[in-house]
């Protein structure tokens, strides 16, 4: 049994070849790629390799300032600044900034005088030196200002235009006396003081008086005490109150009516004023009667088509 037992033929084991390890991927691999530089760029030169790249810290948010407190007169200088601004119809805030510069420059009653006389100048028109179209709100309020205010003011408040023009004032600068009201037998001296007034008109703007209704128009009074901001030079006008007796036709006052009962708003009232010897002043006979919040609303339609 033994001998009839062949022996099984072996097979020869062959070692598998070990596989050549892999260079470990990374900037500074060796051996190199052709594409990949073998020195690190110059420091002002972008880095290939975002991993490489050392981390750099957040920029700091900048925090907004506290706004200072302002005193109560401050507040009553913008608070009127921007009555001015929106009564002009200026949304611009380089415009809104000028007017604001004009309340602090010159005060809120000569700012608010300068407001007035706008509304008047402006019910009649005023046009550009050029004649190409009227002048807005804004312009006729800038042109007062700039025709009333002195050389120091106008610099403050324009400084873009009149920075050349800025005036040296010494220490010591006084400023110039008022200019007195001629006299009586200065005003005879005039020669042709009999021309001719071809046109005449007047606006008063305010808050009428009491009403009295007759057969076809309302009779009103308006008084005027205020003295209006005027050129350099000019005479000072007399302080005693001017009575206007104002004759405005019933037309034209159902339009005014209503929207006078908002103590708010005032009167705009322009017409021909006529001294009547009988009420020993002017009389002024209406033309044209509208309000500031009329006014500003039909603006803002104009505006919107």
């Amino acid at each position: 049994m033994h001998e009839l037992e062949q022996e099984r033929p072996t097979a020869e084991v062959v070692p598998e070849p070990t596989p050549e390890p892999h260079p470990v991927p990374g900037p500074w691999s060796d051996p190199l790629p052709p594409t990949i530089p073998k020195t690190p760029p110059e420091e002002s030169e972008a880095w290939p390799f975002p991993e490489a790249e050392p981390e750099t810290e957040p920029t700091p948010v900048p925090t907004a300032r506290a706004r200072p407190q302002l005193t109560p007169e401050q507040q009553a200088t913008r608070q009127a600044g921007m009555r001015i601004a929106n009564a002009l119809g200026e949304k611009e805030p380089g415009p809104r900034a000028q007017v604001g510069r004009v309340v602090r420059v010159l005060g809120i009653e000569r700012a608010q005088a300068l407001y007035e006389q706008t509304l008047e100048v402006e019910a009649a028109g005023m046009m550009l030196p050029d004649g190409s179209r009227r002048r807005t709100p804004g312009g006729v309020f800038f042109k007062l200002v700039r025709d009333s205010a002195s050389k120091e003011e106008r610099w403050r408040i324009f400084p873009r235009w009149t920075q050349r023009d800025k005036p040296e004032q010494p220490a010591d600068a006084v400023q110039p006396a008022l200019v007195p009201a001629p006299s009586t037998a200065v005003i005879t001296e005039i020669p042709n003081a009999t021309g001719e007034a071809r046109t005449v008109k007047i606006t008063l703007i305010g808050r009428p008086g009491r009403i009295v209704s007759k057969q076809g128009y309302i009779i009103t009074g308006m008084t005027a005490s205020t003295v209006p901001s005027l050129p350099k030079g000019m005479p000072t006008p007399p302080t005693t109150p001017t009575t206007y007796t104002v004759y405005i036709s019933h037309k034209q006052w159902t339009k005014v009516a209503p929207a006078l009962a908002n103590p708010e708003d005032i009167l705009i009232a322009e017409g021909t004023p006529v001294y009547d010897p009988q009420l020993e002043g002017i009389a002024v006979y209406v033309t044209n009667a509208t309000t500031k919040l009329l006014q500003q609303a039909q603006r803002a339609a104009q505006a919107g088509d």
